[in-house]
This record gives C-alpha cells, sequence and structure tokens, in this order.
C-alpha cells in the first residue's frame, strides 16, 4: 500500500484542527511582519479573484451586513468617535477636495437643495401645522425602519399613533425596503394638507392626527408612483379652481 501524503496531511488536520488553529494565532502574533507581507504578496497575486469574491459577499450579505455594523456603533459609541476623528484628520486634505470636486459637479442642483431646505426650516419654524405634519413623518418613517431592521415596534405615547396597527396594516414590506428605504413613500390617501393640526388654543389636534396617521389612510408605494399621484391630484386641484 502506497503512502498517500495529501489524505495523510488531510487527516491530520481534521484530527488536529484546534491545535493547529491556536499554533497558527500564536505565530501570526509573534510574526506581525511576515504575516503583512504573506498577505499583501497574496493579494496582489489573487487581486481580481479576491476583489470579486468580496463583491459578491457584500451582495449576497448586505442587509446583515449592515445591522451588524448598525448593532456594533450603537454599542461602542467611544470607538466611533475615536475612529471618525482619526479618520477626519487622516483625510483631510482628501475630504476638501472631494467636498470641492462635488461641488464643482453638483453646484447648480446644490443651489436649489440649500434654497429648499432654508425654506423648509423657516416654513418648519413659523407654521405649527407644518412642523407637527414633517415631525410625525420623520417618525412614521424612523418606526418602520426601526422594524423592518430588529422587529421591535415602537411606541407613540404622545401623538397617539398605533405604529403596531399601521406596521400590520401595510406589511409584508418589499423585501428591499430596508436597503432602498428612499425608494418607497408612504402616501395619504386623505392629503396631510387637508387637515388642521393645531387647535385654537395652540395646542396639538390629536383627533386630526389620529385620523392622517389610521391605518386605511396609508399605503406603500415606490417613489415614482407617488410623484404620479401628486401630479394627478396638483392637476385635480388645478381644474377645481378654474371651474369654481
Amino acid at each position: 500500500m502506497t503512502f498517500n501524503k495529501k489524505e495523510y496531511n488531510k487527516k491530520y488536520r481534521e484530527n488536529h484542527r484546534e491545535e493547529l488553529k491556536n499554533y497558527l494565532k500564536k505565530w501570526e502574533k509573534n510574526n506581525p511582519e511576515k504575516v503583512k507581507r504573506y498577505r499583501k504578496k497574496h493579494y496582489l497575486k489573487n487581486k481580481e479573484k479576491i476583489n470579486k469574491k468580496h463583491k459578491e459577499y457584500y451582495q449576497n450579505n448586505k442587509i446583515k451586513r449592515n445591522k451588524k455594523i448598525d448593532e456594533w456603533q450603537r454599542k461602542n459609541p467611544k470607538k466611533v468617535k475615536k475612529y471618525m476623528k482619526k479618520y477626519c484628520q487622516k483625510n483631510k486634505g482628501k475630504r476638501t477636495k472631494k467636498s470641492r470636486e462635488y461641488y464643482q459637479e453638483n453646484k447648480n442642483n446644490l443651489g436649489y437643495k440649500l434654497k429648499k431646505n432654508k425654506y423648509r426650516r423657516k416654513k418648519y419654524q413659523i407654521d405649527k401645522n407644518f412642523n407637527i405634519m414633517d415631525k410625525l413623518r420623520r417618525r412614521i418613517n424612523y418606526a418602520l425602519t426601526k422594524y423592518t431592521e430588529t422587529g421591535k415596534i415602537m411606541t407613540s405615547k404622545q401623538y397617539g399613533i398605533s405604529y403596531k396597527a399601521i406596521i400590520e396594516y401595510l406589511e409584508p414590506f418589499p423585501e428591499d425596503y430596508l436597503i432602498s428605504k428612499s425608494k418607497y413613500h408612504i402616501h395619504h390617501n386623505k392629503p396631510l394638507f387637508t387637515f388642521d393640526f393645531i387647535n385654537p388654543d395652540g395646542s396639538t389636534n390629536l383627533e386630526e392626527v389620529k385620523k392622517a396617521w389610521k391605518p386605511d389612510n396609508l399605503k406603500l408605494v415606490t417613489q415614482e408612483e407617488h410623484k404620479k399621484i401628486h401630479r394627478k391630484l396638483n392637476h385635480m386641484e388645478l381644474k377645481n379652481e378654474i371651474l369654481n
């Protein structure tokens, strides 16, 4: 019977897996420069293959990976802060250059965005109805994101909105909802501007709030669908004004 070295090595590795693993860890710890050189050499030799493998893994585990990163960041705020400070100092010149390049490429759109944000901030301060409307819209979006990420359902004691009822009504959520949140909008069958969220004494009209965010008044649609609905509503409004 001939001696099969390959088969022998394979069996040896299987029978001494933990022992070899510990030895390798110890060796890597004692020889960091050799490990660094080997990894660099291995990466350069197999660059395309490694990058392809990493890209495929990232695409297949995007939600899982993002969830792990979010959890780690929540548990380690000091480490995140320290890392970000170090990263900003190290890449100060690069970030400034990128910011300048981005501004030059997008200055026409940025001007519009800055004006829009300025208008929204001003309206947020002077228009109480818009203030409540915008605040609740953000809260419901955050509640849906929290649920799709962790399965936890938030409560809204302040405004008396049942996130649980809304989630149960809107389910099932699209598979790519967590990855492409900006792709989906919550449409109100009866538009928000038709509700009066402020009482004459300046307090919040909770009854109107509950009606506006009642589950059967909500619908999860894509951004494109939402635009079409709004265009149709604006056209109907204009038609009614002309007729009246």
